[in-house]
């Protein structure tokens, strides 16, 4: 099923202030100057853009200004203001949580960076966003969910206020072109550790040239496999040899061996792999304490509201893995949260606070609370109890988190000191068309012939006619195959629809020039879908006289079973009919496991228990007690099925009955105010390299 939100290519209220492909939009020729000294003093190798800054906004805002930080893959149980002390892992962060405010319980919305980073940045869930997957190891490798243009960012609130707003970051999954850039002037991905973020972060503050107030964010990934950072931090407590297999050439084989139980990680090895981890954490305290003290000199610390989180936490095998984006254990979403703003008294929160509060307290904390009303998930914030923590620190908060995995969905739900994960496993699936299904989502570049009526023109609704696998890598520009029927300026008018010409249109083939693309040439084009528009950026001219079948390739990003039978598949901007007359050659082997998609989360979310289990879900309930199991060994009780059926004498029967209840509540309304691409970004070979590197795509 694919879920009835909003496609991609409809038209939304307001346009993604987003990186843009060149410094054409109407602010970028006025920030052309300070953006060529910021990348003059940047490394070149750099994946600096510019971005879009259209719409107006006030000359000069009136708050102050608020460095965010968050440090990938961190534990708060291994910093030593959360009672740490094996190590000295993070001096300046403790100092910093002295002179302010130190959140002594936080969980994050999900157990890796994908799905919770767009959660904190726009204070919701992934059920509210859409974004729960892809760049993951396997089929899921090759496309991406996307943030949607309609949800409001941190970086666009400030954005629009009045600030000037920029992020270094290192994270593949985190790229420009996913959505998570909306209201950035500048968006730069750096390669290197933490003392390259904040060099370039320091090169930037340099280059500013007016008074604005800016919202710095910073996204380091130094303490995540395989802590890349200087041998010296490496080693601070551990030795060279022994850490080898956690940061060498071979470090993927080394986490694929202990998630599959083939090394088992004596003590020794487990010390070593505790202290490097611990190395590189103090390596990302030194350098965030090298930027604080800069701050500090330039003037800036007196009028700057400070911020650090992390978006997940880590695994050490405590569950059988190690990593992360694996479940939803506490290990895995307890994060810290330190605040530190102007005339804030210092204090520790220890009510339990969700991760969602992020947005509403820094809003808050730099006089912008009453903006979180104006948000396009206004509702999903009041549904989720997100409180602006300055104002109100012990409001009760929803400890809700999500889990897409290749083959269930989890959710977790916590109440005190229990906390409920239950896990959707989909039915066994008909043999046709699901194994049908996979196989054309499978990630592959297709090439779909189009049925045509008649007079030989394509049939409305479109028909599929043959799909067979196209040599072309999956991540490649859309293409259309067609007649031209006619031109019209920047308007050619294909048989199969209409193209917009990009100014710098490339053509080639026959002629080499538009001026031959009459009525009746073939072509190609290369091209993608802005709004509702085709926008072609490459043109290849068939023979005069050739007659080319009408043809889409590229990647099919969804699938739909008809009432009659047949499959509707989205490829591109495109909705394709599959029937029995289409000619299916060589499709790929179905995945061996049945994946999960998004409009199975969809309908899970809507319907609950009683739409799963109606379905043919099979439905587990683990309930665990974390004040007498904070390692959430041993579940206090496993139920299988209907928990409305749940013995209403046994106490942890009906907590569980009562959570797994408020799950179908709360799941049923985030989604009525959901807002969620239909369509994810494909990835090119670069960006699956750029994931490899991280340990994601096999």
């Amino acid at each position: 099923m694919i879920p009835p939100h909003r496609t991609p290519h409809a038209s939304s209220p307001r346009p993604r202030r987003s990186v843009a492909r060149s410094s054409v939009a109407r602010r970028g020729r006025a920030l052309a100057p300070l953006l060529a000294v910021v990348l003059a003093l940047v490394a070149p190798t750099c994946g600096e853009r510019e971005a879009d800054a259209s719409g107006d906004r006030p000359a000069r805002a009136g708050g102050p200004s608020l460095l965010l930080v968050c440090i990938d893959t961190l534990r708060a149980d291994r910093l030593g203001c959360y009672g740490y002390e094996r190590h000295a892992t993070t001096p300046n962060l403790d100092a910093l949580a002295a002179e302010g405010l130190r959140f002594a319980d936080v969980t994050a919305a999900a157990g890796w960076t994908k799905p919770s980073v767009p959660s904190f940045l726009t204070g919701s869930v992934p059920a509210a966003h859409g974004v729960y997957a892809g760049s993951a190891r396997g089929i899921a490798g090759s496309s991406s969910d996307v943030l949607p243009s309609e949800v409001d960012t941190l970086a666009e609130i400030l954005h629009d206020a009045g600030w000037d707003t920029a992020a270094f970051l290192r994270n593949a999954q985190l790229r420009a072109g996913l959505g998570f850039e909306q209201g950035f002037d500048v968006y730069h991905e750096e390669p290197g550790d933490a003392s390259a973020l904040v060099d370039a972060a320091l090169a930037w503050l340099d280059a500013r040239r007016d008074a604005r107030p800016f919202f710095l964010y910073l996204h380091v990934l130094d303490v995540h496999m395989p802590y890349d950072v200087p041998d010296a931090a490496a080693t601070r407590w551990a030795d060279a040899a022994a850490i080898e297999p956690f940061r060498g050439d071979d470090w993927r084989a080394t986490r694929d061996a202990l998630d599959d139980g083939r090394v088992i990680l004596d003590a020794p090895r487990r010390a070593a792999l505790d202290a490097l981890y611990d190395g590189a954490l103090r390596h990302v305290d030194e350098q965030l304490g090298r930027l604080l003290a800069d701050l500090s000199r330039r003037g800036l610390r007196d009028e700057l509201v400070v911020s650090v989180v992390a978006d997940h936490g880590e695994e050490f095998l405590e569950h059988g893995r190690f990593g992360h984006g694996h479940g939803l254990w506490q290990n895995l979403l307890a994060v810290p949260w330190i605040l530190n703003a102007p005339g804030l008294e210092p204090a520790i929160v220890r009510a339990p606070v969700a991760l969602s509060d992020l947005l509403p307290t820094l809003l808050g904390a730099v006089g912008l609370g009453e903006r979180r009303r104006d948000l396009a998930l206004a509702p999903v914030l009041d549904v989720l109890g997100a409180v602006d923590r300055l104002r109100d620190p012990s409001a009760p908060a929803t400890l809700f988190a999500e889990h897409q995995a290749p083959d269930a969905y989890l959710q977790s739900l916590r109440r005190g000191r229990y906390k409920l994960v239950r896990r959707f496993a989909p039915p066994e699936r008909p043999s046709e068309p699901w194994t049908l299904v996979r196989a054309l989502t499978s990630g592959v570049r297709f090439e779909v012939g189009l049925a045509l009526d008649r007079h030989g023109v394509p049939l409305r609704p479109l028909a599929a006619r043959s799909i067979e696998p196209g040599d072309e890598d999956a991540g490649d520009p859309l293409a259309v195959r067609g007649r031209v029927l006619r031109r019209e300026g920047d308007l050619l008018a294909l048989d199969v629809l209409d193209v917009l010409l990009a100014p710098d249109c490339r053509v080639t083939g026959e002629g080499n020039t538009l001026a031959e693309a009459g009525p009746g040439r073939g072509v190609k084009v290369e091209g993608r879908f802005e709004g509702d528009a085709f926008v072609a950026d490459k043109i290849k001219l068939y023979e005069a006289g050739a007659s080319p079948s009408p043809q889409l390739r590229g990647t099919i990003a969804a699938a739909e079973t008809l009432a009659d039978g047949a499959l509707r598949v989205r490829l591109g901007g495109f909705d394709v009919l599959v029937d029995a007359n289409t000619k299916l050659d060589d499709l790929p082997d179905a995945p061996a496991h049945d994946a999960i998609t998004r409009g199975d989360v969809h309908f899970l979310l809507e319907g609950g228990t009683p739409a799963a289990l109606a379905a043919g879900w099979e439905l587990q309930h683990s309930l665990f007690d974390l004040e007498a199991d904070p390692g959430e060994l041993s579940p206090l009780l496993v139920l299988t099925g209907d928990p409305r059926a749940a013995d209403d004498a046994d106490e942890a029967a009906r907590m569980l009955a009562q959570l797994s209840a408020q799950l179908d509540a709360l799941g049923s309304r985030l989604v009525r105010h959901a807002l969620w691409e239909a369509d994810g970004a494909l990835l090119d070979s670069k960006q699956l390299d750029d994931l490899r590197a991280l340990g994601y795509v096999r």
